[in-house]
């Protein structure tokens, strides 16, 4: 009997373990985000005169040719970046874990009526990799840097990628994942708005989903952000760049908010198997053991 209980609890604490693991992918991904879009924000934007001609006796150049818009980044750019790519990873791996190991069998319990379960988890997912993609595309040697974020003399600017420049195709990217971002926070929000009645129904404690409530709409405030971000011309670098670190700070406080709801779940839902396991002693004649 006892062994049989053991493993119902095994199993029952898998999905809350599951859940925890998720959370922590996510904090530790969007905290490495942070300094992350900081460091490669630009500090100026600049036009670079590169001369063309040179004098034949003095050798001074003398004709030049202008190119306007070229933002400056600082050191860290190189070191940024790869910030960028690990925290997106985490995310990204937090997502996957998310969509296969909670939502995915949730959906096929239902049938027919899951497929809706899985379309938002399915968002962020696809979202997370474009942004990951997106980072990639913003390594120094795809925009013609250095890793300290000096121009690269060997190169000639940036890389070309599917018939853009690499900048273009990276904020292109970003705007891709804002869209997805923001329709799976959507469908999110309705399924918290179903799960919150259907809570107060059964009179179970709906705190958690209240909470994430904010979250999913800090989300689209982030998907905006960076929809917005992409969007912006050239001369505009330094103001997309900090608007782009507001949307991840907005993320990163939509995670922090996520982790509480979750960390509420858990605990609710632990309470609720000990009081299961308590009435399923009682009704075999077991006493359950006393822990200090």
């Amino acid at each position: 009997l006892f062994r049989s209980l053991a493993l119902a609890a095994a199993m029952a604490n898998a999905k809350p373990m599951v859940k925890i693991a998720i959370g922590v992918l996510y904090f530790v991904g969007a905290c490495l985000l942070l300094p992350g879009f900081r460091w490669i924000i630009p500090e100026k934007v600049v036009t670079l005169r590169i001369p063309v001609h040179f004098n034949n006796v003095t050798h001074v150049p003398d004709a030049f040719v202008s190119v306007p818009d070229v933002p400056v980044f600082g050191a860290k750019y190189g070191d940024g970046v790869l910030l960028l790519i690990v925290g997106m990873l985490l995310v990204l791996g937090g997502a996957a874990v998310d969509l296969a190991l909670v939502h995915a069998p949730a959906a096929v319990a239902l049938g027919k009526k899951g497929a809706s379960r899985v379309i938002g988890p399915v968002c962020q997912v696809l979202g997370a990799a474009a942004i990951l993609w997106g980072c990639v595309v913003f390594l120094p040697g795809n925009q013609g840097l250095t890793w300290d974020g000096k121009m690269d003399p060997s190169k000639h600017g940036p890389s070309e990628m599917f018939g853009m420049k690499a900048p273009d195709f990276g904020n292109l990217l970003f705007k891709v994942s804002a869209v997805l971002y923001a329709l799976g926070a959507i469908l999110a929000i309705v399924g918290v708005a179903h799960g919150i009645r259907a809570s107060e129904r059964v009179g179970r404690s709906a705190t958690s989903l209240w909470i994430s409530l904010p979250a999913f709409c800090l989300f689209i405030c982030t998907s905006t952000m960076y929809f917005v971000n992409g969007c912006m011309p050239p001369r505009l670098a330094v103001e997309a760049g900090w608007l782009r670190m507001a949307g991840t700070i907005s993320l990163f406080i939509a995670v922090v908010l996520l982790c509480v709801a979750t960390g509420l779940e858990v605990s609710g839902n632990q309470k609720h198997q000990q009081r299961s396991v308590s009435v399923s002693l009682q009704g075999t004649g077991a006493v359950p053991l006393q822990t200090a």
